[in-house]
């Protein structure tokens, strides 16, 4: 996620809750089946966690936030939430889903079956919070836009000339908030775009794609994937279609525990431009 920052540079931005801008936090799923009984996971009263792996064996563990299995989706996005704020307000974050094939990491970020049931996961709640953002800002420029179209108006002052070029002045600025997703995946040391064959699909394209990818940086803040494919994202129907055409492309290896388990790192990048 990106986006430029509004604060002035020098200015720290920590997330919220923590005196640290990494936050771990642990999810924690129902054990299945095919998983061994006598490994079990009891979440304490705040971050704290124990493992029993084995006879006699008791591991502790302390993180920023511990998720139960009886925590919804809404608890994983809260947990999430300062890391959207801060980006909202022009700091890049990240949100990364790190854990063993089958541990939930595509149930937690796009929901059930890879968001095809509903849109309950991380990334569609990322995509609705930002895009109501974006519709309550594009509101207030238009409430300000008339008041000060009505003030230019209501010039007792100004003349014809300078009123009308006021106004034209005025009608001249609009707002050009817009939400575009990147999605890339690293495979064997290489990126490639997933997005290829998105506007074959009907999604908005920003620009052309190139042939190889790079990783640029425009400042030592704003680091970039040059070349890669950018979707115009209006709703969250929008990214859930870009969702699919990259789910299309991913190189995906079988494996005992998950027939979909894909052997690459998938990134999905949000900018707000």
């Amino acid at each position: 996620m990106s986006r430029r920052p509004r604060r002035a540079p020098h200015q720290h931005v920590k997330l919220q809750g923590s005196p640290e801008n990494i936050q771990v936090v642990v999810r924690i799923r129902p054990l299945s089946d095919a998983e061994c009984p006598g490994s079990t996971t009891h979440p304490l009263v705040g971050p704290s966690l124990i493992v029993n792996a084995a006879e006699n064996t008791v591991n502790g563990m302390m993180f920023d936030r511990v998720l139960t299995p009886q925590d919804g989706q809404q608890a994983a996005f809260h947990a999430v939430r300062p890391a959207v704020e801060s980006w909202l307000e022009g700091y890049n974050g990240c949100v990364l889903a790190y854990g063993h094939t089958g541990s939930g990491k595509t149930h937690t970020m796009l929901g059930p079956e890879g968001g095809k049931k509903n849109l309950d996961g991380v990334i569609p709640q990322i995509a609705t919070y930002a895009l109501e953002r974006i519709a309550n800002e594009e509101r207030d420029f238009r409430e300000l836009h008339g008041e000060l179209n009505a003030a230019v108006d209501g010039h007792a002052a100004a003349t014809t000339e300078r009123r009308n070029g006021g106004r034209q002045a005025a009608a001249g600025c609009t707002s050009q908030m817009r939400l575009v997703a990147t999605y890339v995946e690293l495979y064997n040391d290489e990126l490639r775009d997933l997005l290829t064959d998105a506007k074959s699909q009907g999604v908005s394209i920003v620009g052309a794609a190139a042939e190889t990818l790079a990783i640029r940086e425009r400042s030592p803040n704003d680091v970039f994937v040059e070349g890669a494919t950018e979707c115009v994202i209006r709703s969250v129907d929008d990214l859930m279609c870009v969702v699919a055409v990259a789910a299309q492309r991913r190189a995906t290896g079988r494996t005992n525990m998950n027939a979909h388990s894909s052997r690459s790192h998938a990134i999905l990048g949000l900018h707000m431009q």
